[in-house]
């Protein structure tokens, strides 16, 4: 998810950009891996994003 603790960088492990989602993301991880999510469904909602690519070159 490209994090550093539960704030994302910029680019990171590949991912560029959904600073916001990533570190949902990153709070849903922690949430399962200490059992406090266990068979639950999670729903992203939200706009979608801008569609740019930015070069890692």
């Amino acid at each position: 998810l490209g994090l550093d603790g539960l704030k994302a960088k910029p680019v990171g492990d590949g991912l560029v950009g959904q600073i916001e989602a990533r570190e949902a993301a990153g709070i849903i991880v922690r949430m399962i891996k200490s059992g406090k999510m266990a068979g639950r469904a999670v729903l992203f909602a939200g706009p979608p994003g801008e569609g740019v690519y930015k070069s890692l070159n």
